[in-house]
């Protein structure tokens, strides 16, 4: 990388970027049936995310630094972090209700180094070094039904919030 501070705030502006509004103004680039005048004009769109990754960099100054520390945070990873860990972090809890597996892996045979990874279904968190010089941790995003979200609905004419299925609008909901 030429520029981190330049990556950083390309960065910055695409965390801030309008997405609906993005999406909307690309979607009527693309479909002529949302053009002025066409059967699909004036209707709104739903935008859902079927899978996302989010990674943070942590870009080292040295490689001898990373490579002595890597180890540590693997270790740790392996011994410290337990199954309620992991699902808390992807939303979940661990109860008699949950059916699924908390798997952790460690790849030591990748190039070009070792990997951690967290897995619920077919969600995780990984962690690994990049070209010997950036610590990269992700959230993998692969069945985002897995998640709950909190959603505003009127039931008796009475505003509310409920939890729901990321899939599921609030039309949708049992009373």
């Amino acid at each position: 990388m030429d520029d981190p501070q330049q990556a950083q705030q390309l960065a910055d502006r695409f965390a801030k970027i309008t997405w609906v509004k993005q999406l909307d103004t690309w979607a009527r680039r693309v479909n002529p049936l949302i053009r002025r005048g066409q059967c699909l004009h004036n209707m709104d769109d739903d935008w859902v995310t079927n899978q996302a990754e989010y990674a943070t960099d942590l870009l080292f100054a040295s490689r001898s630094r990373l490579r002595e520390l890597f180890p540590r945070l693997l270790d740790h990873a392996v011994v410290n972090v337990s199954a309620p860990d992991i699902l808390s972090f992807l939303g979940r809890k661990l109860n008699g209700n949950f059916l699924g597996e908390v798997l952790t892996d460690s790849k030591k045979t990748r190039e070009p180094g070792t990997r951690i990874q967290h897995r619920v279904k077919e969600n995780w968190l990984k962690m690994y070094d990049k070209f010997g010089l950036v610590l990269r941790v992700e959230t993998v995003i692969n069945q985002p039904r897995e998640f709950r979200v909190r959603r505003r609905r009127t039931r008796n004419g009475k505003p509310e919030m409920v939890w729901c299925p990321m899939n599921q609008g609030v039309a949708n909901l049992p009373d």
